[in-house]
């Protein structure tokens, strides 16, 4: 069972400097999660990170080494979904805000086993990013103004979902300010 609650607490549970497998996508993609000894220094806010608590999201792809997806990446990948075929990504979208609420991304996996031409991750691997990056933000950034942290990420994928917004402003946006309150809501 990996629903929120539960996977925040086993984050939070882990030593520094170990790693954990989380999911495993499609094409035996490994999502993994490492808990570094010590927050990097270029980290915005770095100073305001508890070590204890900081994690770094990485993935692994069968033939590539490991990486750090981040913010921008997982949500041009979502414009793209978005852009080629809207039908389709509502249930990704349906699924993201189920994981805002708390669900279980396992529960969703054979729900999103449609392929997009232009997709840089699975629909999986995003909805497995999103729980994550949407953990990230609630474990790491409760010195913020936005409550409930997550809701920070949450506002601009509402805002991706609408296609209201060039990606390009909206990621500009994103590494700024937060996104407006009617998205965060």
């Amino acid at each position: 069972m990996t629903n929120y609650e539960t996977l925040k607490k086993r984050i939070l549970a882990m030593k520094l400097g170990q790693r954990a497998t989380i999911y495993v996508s499609g094409g035996g993609t490994k999502i993994n999660v490492l808990k570094p000894a010590n927050v990097p220094s270029n980290l915005k806010n770095s100073k305001k990170y508890n070590p204890k608590k900081n994690f770094r999201i990485l993935l692994l792809k069968k033939g590539k080494s490991e990486f750090a997806p981040n913010h921008m990446r997982f949500m041009i990948d979502l414009d793209l979904k978005r852009r080629e075929n809207p039908q389709k990504t509502k249930v990704l979208f349906s699924a993201i805000e189920d994981i805002y609420n708390g669900a279980d991304p396992l529960k969703y996996r054979t729900k999103l086993s449609h392929h997009f031409d232009g997709e840089i991750e699975t629909s999986f691997t995003d909805l497995c990013l999103s729980q994550l990056f949407m953990l990230e933000q609630d474990i790491n950034y409760n010195f913020g103004k936005i409550k409930p942290p997550k809701a920070y990420m949450m506002g601009y994928i509402r805002m991706i979902r609408t296609g209201e917004y060039e990606i390009d402003k909206l990621l500009w946006s994103s590494l700024r300010n937060p996104p407006s309150k009617k998205f965060r809501i």
